[in-house]
Protein backbone atom coordinates (compact mmCIF):
# COMPACT_ATOMS: atom_id res chain seq x y z
CA UNK A 1 0.00 0.00 0.00
CA UNK A 2 1.30 3.56 -0.88
CA UNK A 3 2.34 5.19 2.29
CA UNK A 4 -0.28 8.51 2.87
CA UNK A 5 1.27 11.45 3.61
CA UNK A 6 -0.63 14.77 5.24
CA UNK A 7 1.43 18.07 4.10
CA UNK A 8 0.27 20.87 5.98
CA UNK A 9 1.12 24.51 5.03
CA UNK A 10 0.84 27.40 7.08
CA UNK A 11 2.94 29.85 5.30
CA UNK A 12 6.04 31.53 6.55
CA UNK A 13 8.89 31.85 3.60
CA UNK A 14 7.94 28.64 2.23
CA UNK A 15 4.84 30.37 0.57
CA UNK A 16 6.27 33.76 0.36
CA UNK A 17 7.28 35.10 -3.34
CA UNK A 18 9.65 37.72 -3.81
CA UNK A 19 7.16 40.60 -5.33
CA UNK A 20 9.53 43.64 -5.43
CA UNK A 21 13.53 44.23 -4.59
CA UNK A 22 14.31 42.69 -1.66
CA UNK A 23 10.44 42.41 -0.67
CA UNK A 24 8.83 39.46 0.61
CA UNK A 25 5.35 38.29 0.90
CA UNK A 26 2.78 35.27 0.81
CA UNK A 27 2.26 33.92 -2.61
CA UNK A 28 -0.56 30.66 -3.36
CA UNK A 29 2.67 28.35 -4.74
CA UNK A 30 3.29 25.30 -3.32
CA UNK A 31 6.75 22.70 -3.14
CA UNK A 32 4.19 20.36 -4.32
CA UNK A 33 4.00 22.48 -7.79
CA UNK A 34 8.39 21.72 -8.36
CA UNK A 35 9.76 19.41 -10.64
CA UNK A 36 11.15 17.62 -8.49
CA UNK A 37 8.81 17.14 -5.86
CA UNK A 38 6.65 15.79 -8.49
CA UNK A 39 9.65 13.19 -9.83
CA UNK A 40 10.11 11.80 -5.93
CA UNK A 41 6.27 11.57 -4.79
CA UNK A 42 5.71 9.80 -8.46
CA UNK A 43 8.77 7.66 -7.79
CA UNK A 44 8.02 6.72 -4.31
CA UNK A 45 4.65 5.92 -5.29
CA UNK A 46 3.09 8.47 -2.09
CA UNK A 47 -0.40 9.84 -1.82
CA UNK A 48 -0.12 13.36 -0.71
CA UNK A 49 -3.17 14.93 1.10
CA UNK A 50 -2.96 18.67 1.60
CA UNK A 51 -4.28 20.91 4.30
CA UNK A 52 -4.20 24.86 4.99
CA UNK A 53 -5.49 25.71 8.15
CA UNK A 54 -3.92 29.63 7.99
CA UNK A 55 -0.83 31.02 5.99
CA UNK A 56 0.76 33.55 7.99
CA UNK A 57 4.42 34.74 8.40
CA UNK A 58 5.89 33.36 10.98
CA UNK A 59 6.66 36.07 12.85
CA UNK A 60 2.81 36.75 13.04
CA UNK A 61 2.41 33.61 15.24
CA UNK A 62 0.34 34.86 18.16
CA UNK A 63 -1.07 33.03 21.52
CA UNK A 64 -4.28 33.13 19.24
CA UNK A 65 -3.14 31.67 16.17
CA UNK A 66 -1.33 29.05 18.12
CA UNK A 67 -4.76 27.95 19.78
CA UNK A 68 -5.87 28.03 16.45
CA UNK A 69 -2.70 25.61 15.50
CA UNK A 70 -3.99 23.31 18.34
CA UNK A 71 -7.80 23.50 17.82
CA UNK A 72 -6.56 22.44 13.82
CA UNK A 73 -4.18 19.25 15.09
CA UNK A 74 -7.83 18.41 17.45
CA UNK A 75 -9.59 18.02 13.61
CA UNK A 76 -6.99 15.55 12.07
CA UNK A 77 -7.29 11.45 12.35
CA UNK A 78 -3.63 10.49 12.60
CA UNK A 79 -4.47 6.85 11.74
CA UNK A 80 -5.49 7.93 8.35
CA UNK A 81 -0.99 8.61 7.82
CA UNK A 82 2.21 7.12 7.73
CA UNK A 83 3.49 10.94 8.05
CA UNK A 84 2.75 14.44 8.28
CA UNK A 85 4.67 17.18 6.80
CA UNK A 86 4.17 20.67 8.18
CA UNK A 87 5.64 23.89 6.50
CA UNK A 88 5.92 26.56 8.71
CA UNK A 89 8.15 30.03 9.11
CA UNK A 90 11.46 29.74 10.80
CA UNK A 91 11.38 32.90 13.25
CA UNK A 92 9.22 30.93 15.54
CA UNK A 93 9.49 27.67 14.28
CA UNK A 94 10.89 26.38 17.62
CA UNK A 95 7.77 27.69 19.72
CA UNK A 96 5.66 25.72 17.52
CA UNK A 97 7.42 22.58 17.34
CA UNK A 98 7.69 22.46 21.05
CA UNK A 99 4.07 23.25 21.43
CA UNK A 100 2.76 20.29 19.29
CA UNK A 101 5.19 18.13 21.03
CA UNK A 102 3.68 18.78 24.38
CA UNK A 103 0.28 18.95 22.88
CA UNK A 104 0.08 15.83 21.28
CA UNK A 105 2.04 13.59 23.26
CA UNK A 106 3.76 10.69 22.29
CA UNK A 107 2.51 9.66 19.06
CA UNK A 108 2.85 6.74 16.53
CA UNK A 109 3.90 7.97 13.34
CA UNK A 110 6.21 11.37 12.37
CA UNK A 111 5.26 14.82 12.65
CA UNK A 112 7.94 16.64 11.07
CA UNK A 113 8.41 20.26 10.63
CA UNK A 114 10.50 22.02 8.09
CA UNK A 115 11.09 25.89 6.89
CA UNK A 116 12.68 27.68 3.97
CA UNK A 117 15.60 30.26 4.64
CA UNK A 118 14.34 31.59 1.23
CA UNK A 119 11.46 31.23 -1.21
CA UNK A 120 10.89 28.09 -2.72
CA UNK A 121 11.17 30.23 -6.70
CA UNK A 122 14.80 31.47 -5.62
CA UNK A 123 17.31 29.02 -6.68
CA UNK A 124 19.50 28.70 -3.10
CA UNK A 125 16.39 28.14 -1.49
CA UNK A 126 16.54 25.28 0.94
CA UNK A 127 13.00 24.85 1.05
CA UNK A 128 12.93 21.86 -1.41
CA UNK A 129 15.71 19.70 0.09
CA UNK A 130 14.34 20.06 3.44
CA UNK A 131 10.76 18.97 2.06
CA UNK A 132 12.54 15.68 0.41
CA UNK A 133 14.75 15.04 3.41
CA UNK A 134 11.61 14.81 5.27
CA UNK A 135 9.57 12.38 2.77
CA UNK A 136 13.00 10.17 3.08
CA UNK A 137 12.99 10.58 6.69
CA UNK A 138 9.92 8.56 7.06
CA UNK A 139 11.16 6.07 5.62
CA UNK A 140 13.36 5.33 9.12
CA UNK A 141 10.70 4.52 11.40
CA UNK A 142 11.11 7.21 14.14
CA UNK A 143 8.01 8.31 15.77
CA UNK A 144 6.90 11.50 17.48
CA UNK A 145 7.61 15.78 16.57
CA UNK A 146 10.37 16.63 15.39
CA UNK A 147 11.85 19.53 13.17
CA UNK A 148 14.14 19.32 9.88
CA UNK A 149 15.87 21.61 8.42
CA UNK A 150 19.44 21.93 6.20
CA UNK A 151 21.60 24.73 8.34
CA UNK A 152 24.01 26.88 6.38
CA UNK A 153 27.10 24.23 6.78
CA UNK A 154 24.30 21.75 4.50
CA UNK A 155 24.07 19.22 7.23
CA UNK A 156 20.25 18.42 7.66
CA UNK A 157 20.23 17.70 11.06
CA UNK A 158 16.95 16.09 12.68
CA UNK A 159 15.53 17.79 15.85
CA UNK A 160 13.02 16.12 18.58
CA UNK A 161 9.89 18.34 19.52
CA UNK A 162 10.87 19.78 23.26
CA UNK A 163 14.47 20.25 22.63
CA UNK A 164 14.59 22.40 19.71
CA UNK A 165 16.06 26.20 20.02
CA UNK A 166 15.44 29.21 18.47
CA UNK A 167 17.64 30.37 15.23
CA UNK A 168 20.18 32.93 16.00
CA UNK A 169 19.98 36.02 13.89
CA UNK A 170 23.00 35.75 11.78
CA UNK A 171 24.10 31.57 12.08
CA UNK A 172 20.57 30.72 10.11
CA UNK A 173 20.49 27.39 11.25
CA UNK A 174 18.58 25.47 13.69
CA UNK A 175 20.19 23.32 17.23
CA UNK A 176 19.17 21.21 19.78
CA UNK A 177 19.45 22.20 23.37
CA UNK A 178 23.10 21.82 24.14
CA UNK A 179 23.98 20.83 20.71
CA UNK A 180 22.68 17.20 20.63
CA UNK A 181 20.18 16.75 17.86
CA UNK A 182 18.25 13.84 17.47
CA UNK A 183 19.98 12.94 13.83
CA UNK A 184 20.33 14.04 10.16
CA UNK A 185 19.96 12.63 6.79
CA UNK A 186 23.01 11.61 4.83
CA UNK A 187 21.77 11.10 1.11
CA UNK A 188 18.60 10.26 1.92
CA UNK A 189 19.12 7.71 4.58
CA UNK A 190 18.31 8.79 7.98
CA UNK A 191 21.63 8.63 10.67
CA UNK A 192 20.60 8.37 14.60
CA UNK A 193 22.71 11.04 16.80
CA UNK A 194 24.24 8.51 18.76
CA UNK A 195 25.02 10.33 22.28
CA UNK A 196 23.88 9.75 25.82
CA UNK A 197 22.23 12.78 25.79
CA UNK A 198 19.93 11.88 23.22
CA UNK A 199 16.56 9.91 23.48
CA UNK A 200 15.65 7.86 21.17
CA UNK A 201 12.31 6.51 21.97
CA UNK A 202 9.75 9.28 22.96
CA UNK A 203 8.00 9.21 26.47
CA UNK A 204 4.61 8.35 26.61
CA UNK A 205 2.96 11.42 27.66
CA UNK A 206 -0.44 12.24 27.34
CA UNK A 207 -1.95 14.54 24.79
CA UNK A 208 -3.37 17.91 26.24
CA UNK A 209 -7.05 18.25 26.03
CA UNK A 210 -7.62 21.75 25.68
CA UNK A 211 -7.01 24.24 23.42
CA UNK A 212 -6.23 27.48 25.47
CA UNK A 213 -3.04 28.78 26.24
CA UNK A 214 -2.37 30.88 29.21
CA UNK A 215 -1.93 34.41 29.29
CA UNK A 216 -0.21 36.21 31.96
CA UNK A 217 3.21 34.18 31.65
CA UNK A 218 6.15 36.80 32.38
CA UNK A 219 9.37 35.40 30.37
CA UNK A 220 12.27 37.65 31.38
CA UNK A 221 16.11 37.70 30.00
CA UNK A 222 18.58 39.13 32.01
CA UNK A 223 20.72 42.16 30.66
CA UNK A 224 23.00 44.58 32.58
CA UNK A 225 20.62 47.00 32.88
CA UNK A 226 17.54 45.31 33.25
CA UNK A 227 14.85 47.34 35.49
CA UNK A 228 12.75 44.71 36.82
CA UNK A 229 10.56 48.03 38.00
CA UNK A 230 9.56 48.56 34.59
CA UNK A 231 7.61 45.04 34.60
CA UNK A 232 3.42 45.50 34.98
CA UNK A 233 2.89 42.42 37.01
CA UNK A 234 -0.87 42.95 37.44
CA UNK A 235 -2.22 39.74 36.10
CA UNK A 236 0.81 37.68 36.00
CA UNK A 237 0.78 34.23 36.73
CA UNK A 238 4.30 32.79 36.71
CA UNK A 239 7.20 34.17 36.17
CA UNK A 240 10.13 32.36 33.53
CA UNK A 241 13.32 34.00 34.95
CA UNK A 242 16.03 32.93 31.99
CA UNK A 243 19.72 33.13 33.43
CA UNK A 244 23.28 34.15 32.15
CA UNK A 245 25.05 30.69 30.98
CA UNK A 246 26.47 29.99 34.33
CA UNK A 247 23.23 30.06 36.10
CA UNK A 248 23.07 33.39 37.07
CA UNK A 249 21.34 36.61 37.11
CA UNK A 250 21.87 40.24 38.86
CA UNK A 251 21.51 40.15 42.83
CA UNK A 252 23.32 44.06 42.72
CA UNK A 253 22.06 47.00 42.55
CA UNK A 254 18.35 48.27 43.58
CA UNK A 255 15.88 47.56 40.56
CA UNK A 256 18.14 45.57 38.61
CA UNK A 257 18.63 42.51 41.64
CA UNK A 258 16.61 39.92 41.16
CA UNK A 259 14.80 40.64 44.88
CA UNK A 260 13.26 43.70 43.67
CA UNK A 261 11.11 41.28 41.36
CA UNK A 262 10.62 38.76 44.23
CA UNK A 263 9.31 41.18 46.48
CA UNK A 264 7.09 42.36 44.31
CA UNK A 265 5.58 39.42 43.23
CA UNK A 266 2.71 38.26 45.45
CA UNK A 267 4.13 35.21 47.55
CA UNK A 268 1.69 32.34 45.48
CA UNK A 269 3.08 33.36 42.51
CA UNK A 270 5.75 30.76 40.91
CA UNK A 271 9.17 31.92 40.09
CA UNK A 272 10.92 29.16 37.51
CA UNK A 273 14.43 29.58 37.10
CA UNK A 274 15.59 28.48 33.72
CA UNK A 275 19.25 27.77 33.01
CA UNK A 276 22.30 25.76 33.82
CA UNK A 277 22.73 21.88 34.19
CA UNK A 278 21.89 19.42 37.18
CA UNK A 279 24.52 18.27 39.14
CA UNK A 280 26.85 21.85 38.24
CA UNK A 281 27.96 24.15 41.40
CA UNK A 282 26.04 27.01 41.32
CA UNK A 283 27.19 30.50 42.91
CA UNK A 284 25.62 31.37 46.34
CA UNK A 285 24.48 35.22 44.88
CA UNK A 286 22.20 32.94 42.54
CA UNK A 287 20.33 31.08 45.15
CA UNK A 288 17.79 33.11 46.33
CA UNK A 289 15.67 31.87 48.84
CA UNK A 290 11.59 32.50 48.33
CA UNK A 291 8.22 30.13 48.19
CA UNK A 292 7.53 28.85 45.26
CA UNK A 293 10.71 29.19 43.70
CA UNK A 294 11.82 26.46 41.56
CA UNK A 295 15.09 25.96 39.28
CA UNK A 296 14.91 24.31 36.17
CA UNK A 297 18.17 23.03 34.60
CA UNK A 298 19.14 21.01 31.42
CA UNK A 299 15.81 22.38 29.36
CA UNK A 300 15.40 24.46 26.48
CA UNK A 301 13.92 27.81 27.19
CA UNK A 302 11.81 27.86 24.41
CA UNK A 303 10.71 24.40 25.07
CA UNK A 304 9.72 25.04 28.85
CA UNK A 305 8.18 28.18 28.33
CA UNK A 306 5.16 26.46 25.55
CA UNK A 307 5.20 24.38 28.15
CA UNK A 308 4.05 26.76 30.78
CA UNK A 309 1.21 28.16 28.77
CA UNK A 310 -0.42 24.78 28.35
CA UNK A 311 0.43 23.55 32.10
CA UNK A 312 -1.12 27.07 33.24
CA UNK A 313 -3.85 26.91 30.54
CA UNK A 314 -6.51 23.96 32.63
CA UNK A 315 -4.14 23.79 35.52
CA UNK A 316 -4.60 24.98 39.35
CA UNK A 317 -1.37 26.47 39.88
CA UNK A 318 -0.14 23.48 42.35
CA UNK A 319 -0.82 20.67 39.62
CA UNK A 320 0.57 23.65 36.48
CA UNK A 321 3.95 23.65 38.72
CA UNK A 322 3.98 19.96 39.21
CA UNK A 323 3.46 19.51 35.50
CA UNK A 324 6.32 21.79 34.17
CA UNK A 325 8.78 20.31 36.84
CA UNK A 326 8.05 16.58 35.01
CA UNK A 327 10.38 15.12 32.51
CA UNK A 328 7.08 14.75 30.39
CA UNK A 329 8.65 13.58 26.94
CA UNK A 330 12.30 13.86 27.35
CA UNK A 331 12.93 17.51 27.06
CA UNK A 332 15.24 17.48 30.10
CA UNK A 333 18.47 15.96 28.46
CA UNK A 334 18.77 14.44 32.18
CA UNK A 335 16.30 11.95 33.60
Amino acid sequence: MAKHILFIETGGTFACETKAAGVRDLGDHSVLDFAAVRSKVNGAGLKISVKRPFRVLSENMTLERLEEWLLFLKTVDFALYDGIVIAHGTDTLAYTVNLTAFALGKQDIPLVFIAADRPLLQEKSNGIVNFLAALDFMDAGETGVFALYRNEDHRILVHRGGRLRQMEDIYASFQSHRGVFFGELRQGRFLYHEHPLNLRFQKAALPYDGVSLRRGILRIFPYPGLQYSAFDLLGVTAVLLETYHSATFCTAGDTENLHCLLRSLPRDTPVFIVGGRSGEERYAAALPERENLYYVTDVASEAFYMKALLAFGDRETAAATAYLLENSIGEKVSS
